[in-house]
């Protein structure tokens, strides 16, 4: 393979919410990490950036692939080189070179490069997923209510956002209006009156009860990456904050006025 590829470039949800079709939406969390193509060429496993530079430093995963590949070989993988224990900027510094932290380094696959629907793509690529190899958590999205909670599920799991595909499009190179950057959390403090353990999707997070100027309680999940439940509930023990700031979408219809899937972003 000569030609660098061109990734899909998300579009800007808002500029195209009118657009969105409901009935085949499918959403995945926003990657940080080193996104990057993945094919095989001659028989050997090629992991190449956005740019066109060749990563070598990673053969654990080339290693993970060859298996698949030479069953498909004329599969493009599209995703992200991750290592969450590792700042960004360190992390593909690290990539550059043989580095003892690249041991962890997993690869999440987003999409392959073809010009069959998305859901059709995907199907394909779970043949790949094996140890530090893995599809990203893809989840379908009916309405905007699903947009609201999956959108703050990410943000409870440390992700910034989510990216929304709603179209039976194939591949497309460059801006594409078919898949979405969803970003538009509003940030603001509210009164902190208690602490509880998440459940269900939320388990192992600490839930705080909030308050807004009118009386009126609300849940806040708070994310791992803010603080970890244990040192949470100890916070509250010991002194508990008086102020929050959270991360919401927009209120909630009723008598009852409050932030619909609010993330905890800070305490004041």
């Amino acid at each position: 393979m000569t030609a660098t590829l061109v990734p899909m470039i998300p579009g800007n949800y808002s500029d195209h919410v009118s657009k969105v079709r409901w009935d085949n939406a499918t959403a995945q969390p926003q990657l940080n990490g080193q996104r990057c193509f993945v094919y095989c060429q001659d028989d050997v496993v090629k992991i190449v950036t956005t740019a066109g530079i060749e990563i070598k430093s990673v053969q654990h995963i080339n290693a993970s692939l060859i298996h698949a590949f030479k069953k498909m070989p004329e599969i493009i993988l599209d995703g992200f080189l991750v290592n969450p224990a590792v700042k960004e900027a360190t992390f593909k510094k690290y990539l550059k070179q043989k580095n003892k932290n690249n041991a962890d380094v997993k690869f999440l696959i987003c999409d392959q490069v073809a010009s069959t629907p998305f859901m059709a793509r995907f199907k394909t690529l779970e043949y790949f997923a094996a140890g530090p190899v893995s599809c990203v958590e893809t989840v379908k999205i009916r309405n905007r209510e699903d947009l609201g909670f999956y959108q703050s599920r990410c943000l409870s799991f440390g992700h910034d956002g989510m990216c929304l595909r709603h179209s039976a499009d194939g591949y497309k190179h460059g801006q594409a209006a078919c898949l979405l950057t969803v970003n538009t959390a509003k940030y603001k403090d509210f009164q902190v009156n208690d602490l509880k353990p998440g459940t269900g999707d939320f388990a192992g997070l600490g839930v705080i009860i909030c308050e807004t100027p009118d009386g009126d309680e609300f849940e806040v999940v708070c994310p791992a990456k803010l603080m970890r439940i244990e040192d949470l509930f100890q916070r509250f023990k010991t002194k508990r904050p008086k102020k929050l700031v959270i991360a919401y979408f927009d209120y909630t219809l009723g008598a009852d006025c409050v932030p619909r899937f609010p993330v905890a972003v800070k305490f004041q």
